[in-house]
């Protein structure tokens, strides 16, 4: 994977990645892509909403496409 991210987007920061399964020998040809926004909540949690699809280019599999949020907590 490769990405850019970018610090103090409003109180948090944001980010973009794109992946691609040619560093797997034999693997179907598929790429990956995500954006995510990191929001600091306090000093001991941060939430983390993203989207990401999934580009079957050229394998047996449908596209798939998603979200989700991640929440961290540091102790």
């Amino acid at each position: 994977m490769i990405g850019l991210t970018w610090d103090e987007v409003g109180p948090g920061s944001a980010g973009i990645a794109m992946g691609h399964s040619n560093t797997v020998e034999n693997a179907d040809e598929l790429y990956q892509y995500e954006a995510y926004y990191e929001y600091p909540v306090n000093d001991s949690m941060t939430v983390t909403p993203l989207i990401y699809t999934l580009d079957a280019a050229g394998a047996n599999t449908d596209d798939t496409s998603g979200a989700m949020v991640k929440t961290t907590f540091k102790f």
